[in-house]
């Protein structure tokens, strides 16, 4: 199963923000409540399910990643347009071609 997908990097305080939210998540294994991590890429970021890290939270059964630092900033500029890709247990974020 995949999912394809466009967004357009947001904005919160000074950084840029990505946020994912929906239970189309959990059909590839990002349930709240379990583990995440984020790999930064020059031009992409692959999100991961893991045993450790980042919990992914959420109201009710619609979990939501959100990723807002530094690091999101040295690979995509608020407004920007990308390419997010889902499938079993990975997310990858790229500039939109």
């Amino acid at each position: 199963m995949k999912r394809e997908s466009k967004i357009t990097v947001g904005d919160h305080r000074g950084n840029a923000r990505i946020w994912l939210q929906g239970k189309w998540l959990v059909n590839f294994g990002f349930v709240r409540g379990a583990h995440w991590l984020v790999d930064y890429g020059q031009d992409q970021i692959t999100i991961r399910t893991a045993d450790a890290g980042r919990i992914i939270s959420g109201k009710g059964d619609v979990p939501v990643l959100d990723i807002n630092s530094a690091q999101l900033t040295a690979v995509f500029k608020a407004g920007e347009a990308v390419d997010v890709t889902a499938t079993a247990g990975k997310i990858v974020i790229r500039r939109a071609i």
